[in-house]
């Protein structure tokens, strides 16, 4: 079964077929059956967003979480560096 996580904090609904499957947000682990996930690869915004990157697809959980560690990462970093510049200051990030 394919895993499917979206980035951003709202979650999103795709036709599959003659039904609309719901996915969460938040990086929340969503599983589809292969059917519906097949079906939902023929919608042009599902395929275009996972292309795009906001919808990480993975039928390995470990790599799709480590996806979004580090895409979380990378936007706690790149707000970090424009606060520092907004604010003449240096942050410090523990480690």
């Amino acid at each position: 079964m394919p895993t499917l996580i979206i980035k951003e904090v709202a979650g999103a609904k795709f036709r599959a077929g003659d039904k609309v499957v719901e996915l969460q947000g938040g990086c929340v682990l969503n599983t589809v059956t292969d059917s519906d996930y097949k079906e939902m690869l023929k919608c042009e915004k599902f395929k275009k967003l996972i292309d795009k990157g906001f919808i990480i697809d993975s039928t390995n959980t470990e790599k799709a979480t480590d996806d979004t560690k580090q895409a979380i990462s990378d936007k706690q970093t790149k707000e970090m560096e424009a606060n520092e510049r907004a604010n003449n200051v240096e942050i410090k990030q523990d480690k």
